[in-house]
C-alpha cells in the first residue's frame, strides 16, 4: 500500500513537473521563434531538418507528431517565406520531398544558435555532474514514456 502511495506521489510531481517544463519551454521557443518572424509550428519544423538533405512530407509529419493534413499547411507557410522546397521524389512521383532552401538553413541555424544560447545562459551555473546526471535521467525518462505510450496510446 505505501508502495502505491509513493509511486502515486512520484507520478503525479513528475507530470506536473513535465507540464511546467514544457509550457516553459514553449513560453522561450515562442520568444525565439518570434524574433526569427515564424510561428512556433514553423520553427519547430526547421528544426527536425538537417543542415542537408531532405525529409518526406510522411516522415515530416511523424516527426512532428502532426496530421498530414496540417504539416502540408506548415510547410505551404514555409514554402511561401522561402524556407523550404517541395520536390517530387525521382524514383516515386507519389513521394513529396521537403528540403531547407539557403533562407531556411540561415533561419534554422539562427534559431538552433538562440535556442542554445538561451539554455547555456539559464543553466550555465550546473556543474558538470549534474549536466551528466540530468541528461541520464532525461534519456531514462524519455524512453519509460515513449515504452508505455507505444504500448497503451500510438495504436
Amino acid at each position: 500500500m505505501a508502495k502505491t502511495v509513493e509511486l502515486s506521489l512520484f507520478t503525479s510531481e513528475l507530470q506536473r513537473l513535465v507540464q511546467t517544463l514544457i509550457r516553459t519551454y514553449e513560453k522561450c521557443d515562442h520568444g525565439c521563434v518570434k524574433r526569427l518572424g515564424v510561428t512556433a509550428s514553423q520553427g519547430s519544423s526547421l528544426l527536425f531538418f538537417q543542415e542537408e538533405g531532405d525529409l518526406t512530407m510522411k516522415e515530416l509529419s511523424e516527426l512532428m507528431g502532426l496530421a498530414e493534413s496540417t504539416m502540408t499547411r506548415v510547410v505551404d507557410q514555409l514554402v511561401s517565406k522561402d524556407l523550404v522546397r517541395r520536390d517530387v521524389d525521382a524514383n516515386d512521383r507519389r513521394v513529396v520531398r521537403v528540403s531547407l532552401t539557403q533562407d531556411g538553413r540561415t533561419k534554422r541555424t539562427a534559431l538552433e544558435k538562440s535556442l542554445n544560447e538561451l539554455f547555456a545562459q539559464g543553466l550555465g551555473g550546473l556543474g558538470k555532474e549534474d549536466r551528466k546526471t540530468i541528461l541520464a535521467s532525461l534519456r531514462k525518462l524519455v524512453s519509460a514514456v515513449e515504452a508505455i505510450c507505444k504500448k497503451q496510446c500510438w495504436r
